[in-house]
């Protein structure tokens, strides 16, 4: 959905948009990283994780985890912001 989102965006030339999707980045250690959606736009470069989850999504930027909350049950994960900030390019 979020690709078929980004391709129709692409379309209009005033929002200057190439797209990557589904990319497998070498980290330092040797193993890799995979990035859902990188959009290169002329107001900058925007890395997307791309989840499909139900229910309530709690938590805050700084938390280490979130929270989903489904059908009164609770299930923990990693934050996704700091997921993401492990792909940045330093």
């Amino acid at each position: 959905m979020v690709r078929r989102s980004i391709e129709k965006l692409a379309q209009y030339e005033e929002y200057q948009i190439s797209a990557l999707h589904d990319l497998y980045i070498p980290k330092s250690d040797g193993s890799r990283s995979q990035i859902d959606h990188v959009m290169v736009t002329n107001k900058g470069i925007f890395v997307m994780e791309t989840k499909n989850y139900g229910g309530w999504i709690y938590g805050s930027e700084k938390a280490p985890y979130w929270t989903q909350t489904f059908q009164n049950h609770k299930q923990k994960f990693r934050n996704l912001l700091h997921q993401n900030y492990g792909r940045s390019i330093k």
